[in-house]
């Protein structure tokens, strides 16, 4: 800014003082030329004076232009500053709340971490939780597949004893078959002998009578010999029907890891359809190509070979044709009752309606020995036992699988119930915009009821497979 100057002029100081001093010489002297002379001096100073005066006017002016100027420059830039200071004190209260938001989410933010950290915990002792149960879990697959194993194994030795058995049974018919043709031919003769030689019609009487008894005692055993075949294909569908039961029990990763840890094992597995086919295959067999086991055509090997021996020459009479059927009815229905097996009644009465069909069309007598036929009962009595108590014994290990099933759920909802009450109560605050939400966490869902409608049971600590079954191997 430009300073005024505010000292005298010179000049007129200097015209000033002429003036006076001219005034006081004038006074002194009064020469009326020398006072032109110096009025005319004196009024060009004045001029001179003026002219400086306008001069000192005209810059006083342009001074008080210049000086207005920066003043409106001065207000302009102090309006301008009050505005970027108003602009400055919002952005800096703006700041400040952007800051305690911040501060807030920050809070926010923890508490939800140790919320998670919370679940993370309760999520790592359900994890622990379920690895133990697991670990159980696999132990008693590793206990029942050992168990099927030797079940198993005692199946084979079953089968075995049963293929033994059905041979027996094979070898006795081919024999009874025999000693029949034998005795058949032997009492035609004897009896064209008596009734030609003329003896006592008593004789003869008591004769009829003991081959009516020899012939029953032969159906009975017939029949018999039809139950157990029966009873021998009844065995082997339970035995399937037990062995599949047995392999749906066990897991996918259980057979799996068993497979690859026993290679025999693995080997049984693929023998014994074979072997059990082999065993009742004999039965199919000998019924011949056209019978089927499930028909209910249970016309042995006996009745075709007998019917073969009588296309022979007959040289006696027949003394069958007035048989009863009730009397057999009534001993075949009283022997399949002592045997307690249902199904057997029903073949047994079937058995002897067609044994009489073919004894009243073609009139043989059939014979067999008692003492094999004992034997041969109690061999096939012994073998229904083992296979009713390894069908048991299944039946025990389907139920110990649903206890165990059981015993896992309830586990879990324990579980569930103590998560539920040990997690912290969670804050439920406003969610900042940016910030993602957390990932769901999979829950772990109970397995689905077993198939039967089993109801829950009060939970057995301690209870193994083992116990439930109670078997004891030798």
């Amino acid at each position: 800014m430009a300073e005024i100057d505010t000292r005298p002029l010179e000049s007129v100081q200097a015209a000033l003082n002429l003036f006076e001093q001219r005034s006081n010489d004038h006074s002194r002297s009064s020469s009326p030329d020398r006072n032109e002379q110096e009025i005319d001096a004196v009024t060009k100073e004045l001029a001179t004076c003026k002219l400086q005066l306008e001069m000192k006017d005209n810059e006083n002016k342009q001074a008080t232009l210049d000086l207005d100027a920066l003043r409106k420059a001065m207000r302009e830039l102090s309006e301008k500053y009050d505005r970027a200071c108003l602009d400055a004190h919002r952005r800096i209260s703006e700041l400040e709340s952007d800051n305690a938001g911040i501060t807030r989410r920050q809070c926010e933010a923890a508490c939800e971490c140790e919320a998670l950290r919370g679940e993370l915990a309760c999520a790592r002792r359900e994890l622990e939780a379920l690895r133990g149960a697991n670990a159980y879990v696999l132990e008693e697959v590793e206990a029942m597949e050992t168990r099927r194993i030797l079940e198993r194994d005692s199946a084979r030795e079953a089968l075995a004893r049963a293929l033994e058995l059905n041979e027996a049974v094979l070898s006795s018919a081919v024999a009874a078959i025999r000693a029949e043709e034998e005795r058949s031919v032997f009492f035609q003769e004897f009896t064209m002998e008596m009734l030609s030689s003329g003896k006592d019609s008593e004789a003869v009487g008591r004769m009829q009578e003991a081959m009516e008894g020899v012939e029953e005692e032969l159906l009975a055993k017939t029949v018999e010999v039809e139950i157990l075949r029966s009873e021998l294909l009844q065995l082997k569908e339970l035995y399937f029907s037990s062995e599949r039961a047995v392999v749906a029990v066990m897991p996918d990763s259980a057979a799996a890891a068993a497979a690859s840890g026993n290679d025999g094992s693995a080997a049984c597995n693929g023998s014994d359809p074979e072997i059990a086919d082999a065993c009742f295959g004999t039965v199919e067999s000998v019924d011949g190509p056209n019978i089927r086991p499930d028909d209910g055509n249970i016309r042995g090997s006996l009745s075709e070979r007998v019917v073969e021996g009588q296309k022979k020459p007959k040289k006696g009479v027949r003394f069958l044709e007035d048989y009863k059927s009730t009397s057999c009815g009534d001993k075949d229905t009283a022997m399949a009752g002592n045997r307690g097996f249902e199904a057997a009644t029903t073949d047994a009465g079937f058995v002897t309606e067609i044994s009489k069909d073919d004894r009243e069309a073609d009139g043989y007598v059939l014979v067999a020995k008692d003492g094999e036929a004992g034997i041969k009962d109690a061999a096939i009595s012994d073998l229904r036992f083992t296979l009713e108590e390894a069908l048991r014994r299944a039946e025990l290990a389907e139920e110990a699988k649903a206890a165990l099933e059981r015993e896992l759920r309830g586990r879990d909802e324990v579980q569930k119930q103590q998560q539920q009450q040990q997690r912290p109560p969670r804050p439920r605050p406003g969610r900042f915009e940016n910030a993602p939400a957390p990932p769901a966490r999979p829950r772990v869902t109970p397995s689905p009821a077993p198939k039967g409608g089993a109801s829950p049971t009060p939970r057995c600590h301690g209870l193994t497979l083992g116990k439930v079954l109670n078997m004891k191997y030798k």
